[in-house]
This record gives structure tokens, C-alpha cells and sequence, in this order.
């Protein structure tokens, strides 16, 4: 086995003899070999182990060893405690979540300083085909039927070529002691429930299973390399990045023969379900459809993809106007005048030219409200501003985050659309209040 992993490492381009490697080990057969067989090939590397405080004395047990392990071989070692019932709890999640959770966390951290390049964990081929399969009965794509990647950024999977069995004989052959976790052999996590009651009764139609499938992933990765430029393919006729969101072309969206796999791909990233993207395609009417960050609004026929971020209401005093303000990403400046402005700038959606006399202190932005009414400029009359946006055909997102900016009584400018007719200039302003908003630049 110690030339098929060299050969693995090389053929697959994993790391080299250069490269400074962190081992995740928990004491039990799988990362006992890998370690094992790191040494044997001289690698340069790191042990870090974690105690979840799971199993008691045994896991106080499993620290012990894999610690005196190393200190006898003279390895770097590194190990962590963590409540990991606690953290479970107050995070709603799982414990075995919740236990991946806390150790890649620390991981990276030990990565980062300690110098590492790699992370290397024991996973092998029966772990990828109970990873399939658990994520099949969830409901999953390509990538989870695909199982879990050799090597992705900085964490590396050498065994993921080897069986169980490859690494049952590895590990009599060379004599190799581990700890013995019991929870393996319990059926009340469903990955054991895979392990111990489905596999078993899969090979019985297919001895082979665990070979089979890496002819099936090597099949899926191709698929899902296939998928993944569809998706960039429809995300460039249907995709608009805006300023304050992204707009959709729905209906461009809807006409794919695939478009209900295609949307919940688009929009997953911001935590959409399968579900709601069901629900954005059947929609018949205005709709929306949220997520811990995002919000989807269904609009006429676009769709409108917004930061939950950038839809928080506003109500913003305006102390100093000798100061400039930043809101919402937007960059607002006052400056006192005493001319009148040029044709083209006051044509510029950036400025507003309001009469300064009639301006009653203090100055707010805000975020616009049911019921607010302004004057538009060249109108005599009042508005109602859920109206002014109608005739704008504003869709919902900008009304969401449509900025005013008022005086003490009056709405004095709606943000980038239109001044209101009460604070405009003419020919006998004598001091003028310009106002500039742009977009902040990082």
C-alpha cells in the first residue's frame, strides 16, 4: 500500500516533500495509518488532534494517546477541548455538525499559524460512498452524488483512493495500535446507519461498490463540470448586476427546458432552498421570497435580488452639512452657492439645487414611508410618493430602498429622481443648497 499511496500523491499532484502538512488525527484506524504512512515516506509534518468531550474518560483517552504518539516520535503536535453538546445547543445544529464545525474552525487557525500548507484528513472510499448516499436520501445535485473531493484549496484527502479493507490489512500488516471509538458501531447517527445496515446489503448486488463508484465519480465530475458551464452560460443572458441588487430576467429564465435545476443553482449561493426556487417560478403575482440575507422579489416580469442589508430602513439627522455623510454605500456633500446652476447639472440625477432660505433645519435622509407625499417639480399640486413611484414603474426593491431627503416639515428631494417644486430655484434664489450624492468607492 506504500507505493500505491506515493503513487496516488504524485499521480494526483496532492503536495510534495516541500510542502509542511497538518494531519487531523483522532486516534481511531483511519488516521493512524495515514499517519503512518506519512512518516514512512518522510513527509514533513503536524499532528492535530480535538477532544469533543463526547465519550468521557475515552475521549481524555484518545488525547492521551495520540499525544504520547507523538511526543515518542518526536511529531509537533497541537490539540483543542470543546463543549461540543453546548456549542450544538446554542446553535440549533446537530452535534456531529456542530463537532465539523468547531475542528475545521480550529484547523484553519492552526493552519494559518503555525505554517502549514496542507490539511490532511483520513478519509477513504467507504467514506465517499456513504457520503453519496447520505447526501442522496437528503436530496442533493451532482456535487453531492460526486461524494468528497481529493483535495480542495488547502485540505487534502490521500486515502480517499483506499478502502476499508486496504487500510484493515495496512494497519495488521505493520502492527499499528489506535483507539477504538464504540459510536462507530451505533446505528443512531445516520451515517453509521448507511455504513452498517445499507452498504452491506449493496454489495451483496455488487461486491465491488466502493471501485465502482470511483468510475462513477470520475463520470459525475465531468457532468458536473458540464453543469457548472451551463450555468454560467444562463447566468450571462439572464444575470444584471445593479448597483443596489441584481436584476433576472425572469422570463428568459423560465423558457430554459431546465429552468427550475438552473434557478435553485443561481440561487443557492444566498441561501435560496429548492423550495423557493419552486415557488419564485410558479409565482403568479408580486412575491417574495427571503433568506438570513437576501430577499427575492418577484416583480411584472423581472426578478430583483437585494442584500437584506441594503432594504434596513434609514432615518438618518443631518448635524453638520459642512460634513460629508456616508449611507448605504452612498457618499452625500453640501455645499453653500450663490449662483445659479448650469442647464446640465441640474439635469444631473446627482445633484439637487434647493432654495436655502426655505430649508427648515436640521436636514434628514430617510428611507421613504406609506402616506409620504412631496410636490414634484413642475407639478402644482401634492403626490402621494407610492404613486410618483407608479408612474415611474419603480420596481419594489428600489422602492424598498428609495432615500429621501427632507427638512424638519417637507420632503425636499427624492433621492436621484426629482426635487420638490417648494424648494426649487429660480431667478430670485439668492443662496442655494447643492447637494451631491454618489456612490462610495473602496
Amino acid at each position: 500500500m506504500q507505493n500505491q499511496f506515493l503513487q496516488h500523491i504524485i499521480s494526483k499532484q496532492l503536495f510534495n516533500e516541500t510542502h509542511k502538512l497538518l494531519v487531523a488525527v483522532s486516534g481511531g484506524k483511519d488516521s493512524m495509518v495515514l499517519l503512518d504512512l506519512l512518516q514512512a515516506a518522510n513527509f514533513h509534518i503536524g499532528v492535530a488532534h480535538v477532544n469533543f468531550q463526547l465519550r468521557d474518560a475515552a475521549s481524555n483517552s484518545d488525547e492521551v494517546f495520540v499525544k504520547t504518539y507523538c511526543e515518542e516520535r518526536n511529531i509537533p503536535y497541537f490539540t483543542t477541548n470543546f463543549e461540543t453538546k453546548k456549542h450544538a445547543a446554542a446553535n440549533g445544529i446537530s452535534t456531529q455538525m456542530a463537532a465539523r464545525e468547531l475542528r475545521y474552525n480550529w484547523f484553519e487557525k492552526v493552519l494559518s499559524e503555525n505554517n502549514f500548507d496542507y490539511l490532511l484528513t483520513a478519509h477513504h472510499a467507504n467514506d465517499n460512498v456513504e457520503t453519496a448516499l447520505l447526501n442522496f436520501t437528503r436530496g442533493t445535485g451532482i456535487s453531492g452524488l460526486s461524494g468528497i473531493a481529493t483535495k480542495r484549496k488547502a485540505l487534502v484527502r490521500p486515502l480517499l483512493h483506499f478502502t476499508r479493507e486496504q487500510i484493515d490489512t495496512y494497519a495488521f500488516e505493520q502492527n499499528i495500535k489506535w483507539r477504538e471509538d464504540a459510536s462507530n458501531a451505533s446505528t443512531d447517527y445516520a451515517r453509521n446507519m448507511i455504513r452498517h445496515d445499507v452498504i452491506p446489503k449493496l454489495k451483496i448486488l455488487n461486491p465491488s461498490l466502493e471501485s465502482t463508484f470511483q468510475r462513477s465519480v470520475i463520470r459525475l465530475s465531468a457532468a458536473e463540470f458540464a453543469w457548472f458551464a451551463l450555468i454560467e452560460s444562463v447566468k450571462k443572458e439572464v444575470w444584471i448586476e445593479e448597483q443596489n441588487a441584481i436584476q433576472i430576467k425572469a422570463e428568459k429564465l423560465k423558457s430554459h427546458p431546465h429552468n427550475l435545476a438552473i434557478t435553485e443553482a443561481l440561487l443557492k449561493p444566498y441561501g435560496f432552498t429548492w423550495q423557493q426556487a419552486e415557488g419564485a417560478l410558479s409565482a403568479a403575482k408580486s412575491a417574495q421570497f427571503l433568506t438570513e440575507t437576501h430577499t427575492l422579489y418577484i416583480d411584472r416580469e423581472d426578478w430583483f435580488l437585494a442584500t437584506n442589508e441594503s432594504l434596513k430602513p434609514v432615518d438618518f439627522t443631518v448635524k453638520d452639512i459642512s460634513k460629508s455623510i456616508i449611507i448605504n454605500g452612498k457618499e452625500f456633500r453640501f455645499e453653500i452657492i450663490h449662483s445659479l446652476p448650469e442647464k446640465q447639472d441640474l439635469q444631473n440625477p446627482h445633484f439637487a439645487f434647493l432654495d436655502y432660505e426655505k430649508l427648515q433645519f436640521p436636514l434628514t435622509v430617510r428611507t421613504w414611508q406609506e402616506g409620504d407625499k412631496f410636490q414634484p417639480f413642475g407639478m402644482k399640486g401634492s403626490k402621494l410618493l407610492s404613486d410618483f413611484f407608479i408612474d415611474l414603474k419603480m420596481p419594489i426593491h428600489a422602492k424598498q430602498q428609495q432615500l429621501l431627503l427632507t427638512d424638519s416639515q417637507h420632503i425636499a428631494w427624492v433621492i436621484k429622481q426629482r426635487v420638490s417644486g417648494f424648494f426649487a430655484v429660480d431667478s430670485t434664489t439668492k443662496k442655494l443648497l447643492k447637494v451631491t450624492v454618489n456612490n462610495k468607492t473602496k
